[in-house]
């Protein structure tokens, strides 16, 4: 199929398992000539057809610079079309790209605060073998045709990817590195852990934070608590360094299903001056045979600060509300067929640990 075209344009939100999957074979496509047009996505990861960029968490940020202005892309266009829009119509991007390489077009900020890692890429051309790819984080699918300078712009992106040569600005790339596994969950096979009652915090500083059932920007679904249905409280805050009237403990927490893997949505404060790999908090996992099992929750691996906060091996940034960041983490079962019956959280006492959200992926 992929070799009977000549462009492949993916389109807004439009990167699934099945993309996943065959991010390999596109990359190949693309080498042998293909020109990809990837418009703005929500899911966090690495890109599968280009696993050097990532689509990270960004802020709605109503500013972006042009940094390549020769491009076709940016043709009739001027630096105050990307400040707020055209007649300030409000935010330019969502999510970016990072991090930031050779084939950067034009930036932006992703956080409020001074910081050497604020700026990421919001759109990106690289020329890959005979072919190129090209990328939009720019909000503007939703705005053609009611703003005119998105609507311009992606006339542009449009043509220069269709009808025109690659341009002597689009600079060669190699891509080498193979996508990682990402986490994800149907919400079919999802089993939300009530955190309802065991939750003693009320979370003010994510004020925009949505409430439900939602994956964020990954691709786990997860149940966030209402503080205002759940008197007060919408997340669990374990002892810490700067937290002392809160619990060392919460649990157990009723589970009572056999599972493949446990998903959190958790952050730390406090965590920055501790070392890589020292223990934040600790997931007690009790089986129904009465058997436990300890799963440390370690600082830039499976959890982290959460302050202008990044990737780490086993803890994927979801959600990004200025320089705070929420983490997703995976904690695979043995044998994929455990039968929980319930977990438990335990603070170590070196930072401060918050746990929003528990979700399992049930074994079938």
């Amino acid at each position: 199929m992929l070799d009977q075209l000549d462009v492949l344009v993916i389109g807004r939100n439009s990167l699934d398992m099945r993309l996943a999957r065959n991010g390999p074979k596109i990359t190949q496509w693309v080498r042998n000539g293909g020109r990809l047009l990837c418009f703005e996505q929500s899911k966090a990861g690495q890109l599968p057809f280009l696993p050097e960029v990532k689509v990270e968490p960004g802020k709605r940020a109503t500013f972006s610079e042009i940094l390549v202005q020769q491009h076709p892309i940016f043709a009739g266009l001027e630096q105050d079309h990307f400040d707020d829009w055209n007649g300030h119509g409000g935010p330019l991007f969502h999510n970016v790209l990072a991090p930031l390489n050779e084939g950067l077009l034009s930036v932006g900020p992703t956080a409020a605060h001074k910081g050497t890692d604020s700026m990421k890429m919001i759109s990106a051309s690289y020329r890959i073998g005979k072919g190129e790819v090209v990328l939009s984080q720019y909000d503007i699918t939703r705005r053609y045709g009611r703003d005119s300078a998105a609507t311009r712009l992606m006339q542009n992106i449009l043509s220069y990817v269709m009808t025109q040569p690659q341009h002597a600005l689009s600079l060669p790339f190699e891509t080498t590195a193979t996508a990682e596994r990402r986490a994800h969950l149907p919400r079919k096979d999802a089993h939300f852990i009530n955190l309802r009652e065991s939750a003693n915090w009320s979370l003010d500083e994510f004020e925009s934070l949505p409430t439900g059932i939602t994956t964020l920007t990954g691709d786990v679904p997860f149940t966030l608590i209402d503080p205002q249905k759940n008197r007060g409280h919408a997340c669990i805050a374990l002892k810490g360094s700067h937290h002392g009237q809160a619990p060392d403990k919460i649990g157990p927490v009723p589970v009572d299903r056999r599972l493949a893997a446990l998903y959190l949505l958790q952050y730390a404060t406090y965590a920055k001056n501790l070392p890589d790999g020292e223990p934040v908090f600790n997931v007690r996992l009790t089986y129904t045979d009465g058997r436990e099992k300890v799963v440390p929750m370690r600082n830039r691996i499976e959890t982290g600060d959460w302050w202008q906060a990044k990737d780490y091996g086993n803890a994927s940034v979801v959600y990004r509300d200025g320089s705070k960041n929420l983490f997703l983490t995976e904690v695979r079962m043995p044998n994929g067929r455990a039968h929980i019956r319930s977990i438990t959280f335990e603070s170590t006492g070196k930072a401060n640990p918050v746990i929003l959200a528990a979700t399992g992926a049930l074994s079938r």
